[in-house]
């Protein structure tokens, strides 16, 4: 399959706004109450590269002024910084693939589990400074093997993770 740089294409919810964050430096947050199941934001296209394409600068963007999402064990995609660059790592999100995951009060901050996209080994932060009562201390790109987060996240991971999810679980009963 070949892939390619598409035009970025990028909307969000109006209820959603960038501030300060107890999390991490700034954070997206809701203006007004959000119910669970509604679509929050939606992101497409962007530079699409590899490792060695950034390695041997094939690639040359400026880091600080894009967003990085995996989509492929060695293929990523980056966009510019928006309201979705925002989003912080919460172990209980209220987000998750751009849906809102649960409730979500107004002037409650928005925050995805990186477990549901993130399997790049080589990941990592540590400590978590979310704060959850359910906070695992660490995240890894190895999280989505967790048993309890696939069951969790069962349906939202995206679509990478999803792969890496059956093809583990085709190994195992194979």
């Amino acid at each position: 399959m070949a892939y390619q740089t598409e035009s970025v294409t990028m909307w969000f919810d109006r209820r959603l706004l960038v501030r300060s964050s107890p999390i991490h430096g700034y954070g997206t947050f809701a203006a007004e109450p959000i119910r669970a199941g509604e679509w929050l934001m939606s992101v497409h296209g962007g530079v699409v590269y590899t490792t060695e394409d950034w390695k041997t600068g094939k690639v040359q963007i400026a880091p600080e002024q894009y967003n990085e999402t995996q989509i492929g064990d060695d293929l990523f995609v980056a966009t510019p910084k928006s309201v979705y660059y925002y989003v912080n790592h919460s172990c209980d999100p209220t987000m998750v693939s751009h849906v809102a995951f649960r409730d979500i009060e107004a002037g409650e901050e928005i925050t995805s589990d990186h477990a549901h996209a993130q399997a790049f080994p080589a990941f990592r932060i540590e400590p978590c400074t979310c704060g959850a009562s359910n906070c695992r201390g660490k995240v890894t790109g190895d999280d989505w093997k967790l048993p309890e987060l696939q069951e969790r996240y069962r349906g939202h991971f995206s679509p990478y993770v999803e792969q890496l999810i059956r093809e583990a679980n085709a190994k195992k009963n194979g």
